[in-house]
């Protein structure tokens, strides 16, 4: 479910180190660290605002310094597309980086595109992660998932909550997932790409080397 929590957003300061290159038919956002592993990748699967939201960039800075591991999102909103057609561009963009020498990937998606993220988690990928998810149907997203798997979830959120929720970890704890789940105390859904409250951006920051530091466990081991 999308809430209007899903579309507030508070702009970092800071200015993007990335480049768009092109991958497949898709132009993409991509963020090399300085020792980068050559067979790695995190692909990073935006919330609503998409890639020309700032934060978003510098989110894969964060990740891709963190983690030593190259970060990529999609540059144009894939909000704007139906699912199928969207769960076809993301396997598109793992096979074009499995072209490229990518063996060993990782996805985290924010918001929505968590649901993108841990649905390819049972597909090939070697870890996956997802921060506030929204959208999921654990049928269809999670049950097949046997690979690390990371949750970084807010206290309060109207996006994940219920059935979904516990439906969820059921079915990871079923599959007896490697699965780290980290809650945020006095966080609501889309934390992690904001930060205007001190509790808000110090859970960020801790969400995103959270994130970077599951990555650079279960990448390229």
């Amino acid at each position: 479910m999308l809430t209007d929590a899903c579309a507030e957003g508070f702009l970092w300061n800071g200015t993007p180190t990335g480049s768009i290159i092109q991958l497949g038919d898709l132009d993409c956002y991509v963020s090399t660290p300085s020792t980068k592993k050559q067979s790695t990748a995190i692909l990073f699967v935006h919330d609503i605002f998409g890639i020309q939201f700032q934060n978003n960039k510098l989110l894969c800075d964060r990740l891709a310094a963190q983690s030593g591991n190259i970060t990529m999102d999609f540059r144009e909103f894939l909000g704007l597309f139906p699912t199928e057609d969207n769960l076809k561009r993301v396997e598109q963009s793992i096979k074009d980086l499995n072209a490229l020498g990518k063996t060993e990937i990782g996805a985290i998606g924010y918001c929505w595109g968590g649901k993108y993220s841990l649905h390819f988690g049972q597909k090939g990928l070697k870890a996956v992660g997802t921060a506030h998810p929204s959208r999921l149907e654990p049928e269809q997203d999670i049950s097949g998932i046997k690979v690390p798997t990371l949750l970084l979830l807010a206290e309060h959120d109207q996006s994940f909550e219920g059935e979904t929720r516990t439906k969820t970890l059921d079915l990871l704890k079923k599959n007896q997932v490697d699965l780290t789940v980290v809650e945020f105390p006095g966080t609501t859904h889309g934390f992690a790409v904001r930060g205007d409250e001190q509790v808000v951006k110090d859970a960020r920051d801790k969400a995103c080397s959270t994130a970077a530091a599951f990555f650079d466990k279960h990448l390229n081991q």
